[in-house]
């Protein structure tokens, strides 16, 4: 309202206007009672009506006092039921107070809501007087219990006293609301005029100064645009409620009165105060709200909202308000919830770190437990609120710390989980999964490499073939002798000492393309091949070298022990141990055919002999190694070495 619309003349009519009045800032400025005109003549109508039906209430002792009536305890005889009557003293009866008293009831009769006390009827008393019937509360003035959380407790066995009174502020928006569907507005809405039932129920009172935003024509009702007297409670009112311009009074000015409520809950006192009533009525209209500074930010805003000297700057509805203050419980909620998931989140940083010395502080399962317990809170609270910045922070904090945790158990996938909840990971924990991912691609290649060069050495690997190759060697070199002595006992010649080598060298070379895959497979197979080849190749060499230098046949043989047993003693050094008896025969063997060089071909049979039983001794399928190879046979991995001896198919 425009500060020119109340210049000097009209502050001098509210001061004449003021001057007979007796009263208070926390006093209820009431319009003078009209006189004459519809509002007698349904007063007159309305009194034919009792005189034919009357004694239908009984009237007991006083229940309390008013600037509008008095209050007796009564009963309707007819219901037996206990009520309030409401009446005009005796001494104060006159048709203008008789039309107070029955617009008060007109209007409150006409709003049925749970939030609004109820009015039974309108009975005829001695000497025609109205009586209104209300329904009688054994209850508690809300402005009684408001900042007493002990009475509350008590009664009510409510502990938190904030989410109470706003509980009982969200029923008051609601009455209102439903009044202002019924184009009624209360005009003078205080913490005084609310009551609470010995139940918990929540009532909105005293609706005598009430008026209607449209007329109906039947004078029951106040109509607010025909106003143009002060009214309403100083402490409290709106600036429009001075301008004396009923049309300047709407919804908006209720929610300003409500507003007015909520300050009075948070800040412990009334919107205004001064040491005059002309002092408080001109800081509603010139001064700007004090700051609520005791409620919190955003409900202090609500707050501020309502109780803008503009009303298009307030809220534009009660339900809006109540809206707006329901929020604000949801938000507080929300915020308890993320409170305790916090403290539970500090306690997850604690237990998910590592003391000075590196030990774990707690247990896999308490770090988890702590997780699961915060990330519970924190989302609670986000139902509430989805908007709660406090724990979307939390969330995304508990799944960083499980991050770092799980990268320093070396649980990547797990830390990568967590990662993935991260909207904007921090680059220093993005780097640390990269380095465990490289690390861990490191050990996995290390380790693919120790199977392969494992696999490699395992003389279980090709056993079978290999021992075939081997055996077959070794029984030609064991009889092939025997029967050369046998059909000529004479010493051979160089035809049959370089001859003999030559096809053994053909020989394994045929078995060594035959057997490929499983000979190539693991460097022992491949080591005693080789060592077969130097031995046969060094044999060939030397057979030829001794004939080139016109050594008698003779000491072919003896020079061939000689490489043999070197080849033999570097497989046992370098490969397989097991064949030291095999290299140990070859090297006395070796000796014998030097002093007796006549019976060199049963040496050589001999020593062959050896190397055949050695070699059937330990990789026969039966023995360890080959028990080795069957414990490596897998579905997973086709070329596994079969049951029989370990060997894939040549």
């Amino acid at each position: 309202m425009p500060d020119e619309e109340l210049n000097a003349a009209r502050w001098a009519t509210i001061a004449a206007e003021l001057d007979p009045m007796a009263g208070s800032p926390s006093s209820t400025l009431k319009p003078a009672p009209s006189h004459g005109g519809r509002g007698e003549a349904a007063v007159a109508a309305f009194e034919d009506e009792l005189h034919r039906d009357g004694g239908r209430v009984e009237v007991h002792e006083v229940l309390g006092r008013g600037g509008m009536g008095v209050v007796h305890r009564g009963t309707q005889t007819r219901l037996r039921r206990d009520v309030a009557v409401k009446s005009v003293p005796p001494e104060r009866a006159t048709s203008a107070r008789r039309l107070e008293l029955l617009q008060e009831a007109w209007v409150t009769g006409a709003l049925e809501h749970p939030n609004i006390l109820p009015v039974y009827g309108i009975e005829a008393g001695p000497d025609a007087e109205p009586w209104v019937l209300l329904k009688r509360l054994g209850s508690t003035r809300w402005i009684d219990l408001m900042h007493d959380a002990d009475a509350v407790r008590s009664l009510l066995g409510r502990e938190d006293l904030l989410q109470w009174n706003l509980q009982v502020f969200l029923q008051i928006c609601q009455a209102v609301a439903f009044a202002h569907s019924k184009r009624v507005i209360h005009l003078d809405l205080k913490p005084e005029n609310v009551m609470i039932g010995e139940f918990g129920e929540v009532y909105l009172v005293d609706w005598g100064i009430a008026m209607s935003l449209e007329d109906d024509g039947s004078g029951r009702f106040r109509t607010a645009s025909k106003n143009d007297q002060i009214l309403g409670t100083p402490a409290f009112l709106a600036p429009e409620m001075l301008a004396g311009d009923g049309s300047k009074l709407d919804e908006r000015t209720d929610v300003y009165l409500l507003g007015a409520c909520l300050y009075f809950l948070t800040e412990r006192r009334p919107l205004r105060t001064g040491d005059s009533l002309m002092e408080v009525l001109h800081a509603a209209v010139m001064e700007e709200p004090a700051e609520p500074s005791k409620a919190a930010p955003e409900l202090a805003g609500v707050i501020a909202k309502a109780i803008s000297r503009d009303p298009d700057a307030r809220h534009a509805s009660a339900n809006e308000l109540r809206q707006a203050v329901q929020s604000f419980i949801d938000h507080r909620d929300s915020r308890a919830r993320s409170d305790e998931a916090t403290a539970v989140l500090n306690g997850l940083e604690h237990a998910a770190g590592r003391a000075k010395d590196g030990t774990v502080r707690s247990s896999h399962a308490q770090v988890q437990e702590a997780f699961n317990e915060c990330r519970l809170g924190f989302r609670g609270a986000l139902g509430v609120w989805a908007e709660n910045p406090q724990a979307k922070e939390g969330l995304r904090k508990a799944a960083e710390i499980m991050a770092w945790y799980e990268l320093a158990r070396d649980d990547l996938e797990t830390a990568s989980a967590h990662i993935a909840q991260l909207s904007t990971p921090s680059k220093e924990l993005l780097a640390a999964l990269e380095a465990a991912q490289d690390r861990k691609r490191e050990r996995l290649d290390r380790a693919v490499e120790l199977e392969k060069l494992d696999e490699d050495r395992d003389i279980a690997i090709g056993q079978r073939t290999r021992t075939f190759v081997v055996a077959v060697l070794a029984g030609c070199w064991a009889f092939v002798p025997l029967l050369i002595a046998f059909i000529d006992p004479t010493p051979p010649g160089f035809g049959v000492l370089l001859g003999l080598p030559i096809v053994y060298l053909v020989l394994l070379g045929g078995f060594s393309i035959w057997a490929k895959e499983s000979l190539g497979r693991t460097a022992i197979n491949r080591w005693l091949i080789g060592s077969l080849v130097i031995a046969l190749g060094g044999e060939v060499a030397a057979t030829a070298g001794l004939y080139v230098l016109g050594l008698p046949a003779l000491t072919v043989l003896p020079m061939s022990f000689v490489v043999w047993g070197s080849v033999a003693w570097m497989v046992v050094l370098v490969g397989e141990r097991r064949l030291w008896p095999t290299a140990a025969g070859i090297t006395v063997i070796g000796f014998a055919t030097a002093l007796a060089p006549a019976h060199a071909l049963w040496f050589v049979s001999a020593s062959s002999m050896v190397l055949l039983v050695n070699t059937v001794a330990i990789w026969w399928p039966w023995s360890e190694s080959a028990k080795r190879a069957r414990d490596r046979v897998s579905p997973a991995n086709p070329k596994a070495e079969s049951l029989a001896g370990g060997d894939p198919a040549p």
